[in-house]
């Protein structure tokens, strides 16, 4: 394992994923400033989720052509600009413009997993997967706290609104800096043959559904990915309806619950890494988080939801870096980039449905049936993936020669 280009992409995801969750829960309130309703905010919240949907395949196919260091150091320059963008508007529009760009270029998380992918061998590729999931978890930690501190004036008195959206735009400045500086090239298996047209990874997504090995893997990602965001977009809701919580008591319980997250990616999963198969990690973690899902409802007091919490947070945290380590496997060296770019767009399309809908949403039972909605969607996935996965038929990618294409020598149905 190659540890300085491990160590640079881990510090790049999560200098990017804190200022992507600094700002992302105080933009409906941000919104608002500019007379958006709830619909408008969700199709705003969803619009990155969109975006990330397309761009992700084709920032992966791009690094694996040009390399992974090239195509991060534009992409984060990318997510700069947006948030830029975002502290400087004036109108609403800009605000949709922001956002879209920084979901194009924000489907760099797919390349970030193949700089992991790249450095990892077969033996540690799950447990890297984890160490980028930590880091993930520990931006999303830090990120809400912190972008609280700065929408405040009560801090320091010039603090106001936009402040967190030109600190987040400082951050990726930074970020850019890091990687031209301390991030090498990691990708020694450039495929130089790769079509470039945003057509043939649009049609790349939709082989997806004919292949035989990756399909389950990515129907379950958004089974998976679909109900925890569910849960995400309604629990502060229903936490505020049921418990009377405040948005900093908010923050404070999803803080606690990516505590348990970085816990699990950072050290649990390093630990058991190897001693049980991959697919049947899935499987257990999958119907722990839908029955701990299914129990959430039923907490009638805020000790026994903390208590519930390391149940599903765990598996979650399991869940998240094994199933990347599943999808990584399919593959060769040469396409790694681009199996995780589709990975990443099955994620976004499952993240950008829940806030439309929340939009719709008013009711304190209609809230409180989205958790239970989140955990059948959840179980959904676990039994999805029990019966539709074959181990035997999906780890194909380690023979694979350089195709000019993605999937060329997967077998479809």
């Amino acid at each position: 394992m190659k540890n300085k280009p491990l160590i640079s992409i881990i510090l790049v995801v999560f200098i990017d994923l804190l200022g992507f969750s600094l700002i992302l829960p105080l933009l409906p309130y941000y919104a608002e400033t500019f007379k958006a309703n709830q619909t408008v905010t969700g199709i705003l919240i969803a619009s990155y989720a969109v975006m990330q949907l397309i761009g992700a395949p084709i920032l992966g196919r791009l690094s694996d052509r040009f390399g992974r260091r090239p195509v991060l150091l534009v992409s984060v320059f990318g997510t700069f600009l947006g948030f830029l963008l975002l502290g400087f508007a004036n109108a609403l529009w800009m605000l949709f413009v922001s956002r879209i760009i920084d979901g194009i270029t924000g489907g760099n998380i797919s390349v970030a997993q193949a700089v992991i992918a790249d450095v990892s061998t077969p033996k540690t590729r799950q447990k890297n997967f984890g160490l980028i999931g930590a880091a993930f978890g520990l931006g999303f930690i830090l990120g809400p706290f912190l972008g609280g501190v700065l929408a405040s004036n009560q801090v320091v008195s010039w603090f106001d609104a936009t402040t967190p959206f030109d600190f987040a735009a400082i951050l990726s400045l930074v970020n850019v800096f890091f990687v031209l500086k301390m991030l090498p090239e990691t990708h020694a298996h450039m495929n130089k043959e790769l079509k470039l047209t945003p057509s043939k990874s649009v049609q790349n997504i939709m082989r997806a559904f004919t292949l035989k090995s990756t399909l389950p893997l990515f129907i379950t990602v958004f089974l998976f990915q679909g109900g925890f965001s569910f849960y995400s977009t309604f629990s502060s809701t229903y936490l505020l309806q049921r418990f009377s919580m405040t948005e900093r008591d908010i923050g404070l319980f999803f803080a606690y619950i990516g505590v348990w997250i970085v816990i699990t990616q950072g050290f649990i999963l390093r630990r058991i890494a190897g001693k049980f198969a991959e697919h049947k990690l899935v499987r257990v973690s999958l119907i722990m988080i839908a029955i701990s899902l299914f129990l959430y409802p039923a907490m009638n007091h805020l000790t026994y939801l903390f208590i519930l919490v390391p149940f599903y947070a765990i598996p979650i945290g399991i869940t998240n870096a094994t199933i990347t380590s599943l999808v990584s496997r399919s593959v060769g060296p040469q396409l790694q980039g681009e199996i995780l770019g589709i990975n990443s767009s099955f994620m976004a399309l499952a993240q950008a449905i829940p806030p439309i809908i929340a939009g719709f949403i008013v009711s304190g039972s209609a809230t409180s049936a989205s958790i239970t909605v989140a955990s059948i969607i959840v179980a959904i996935g676990a039994v999805y993936f029990w019966l539709a996965y074959k181990p035997h038929v999906a780890h194909v990618g380690h023979t694979q020669p350089k195709d000019p294409g993605l999937f060329e020598n997967l077998e479809t149905h």
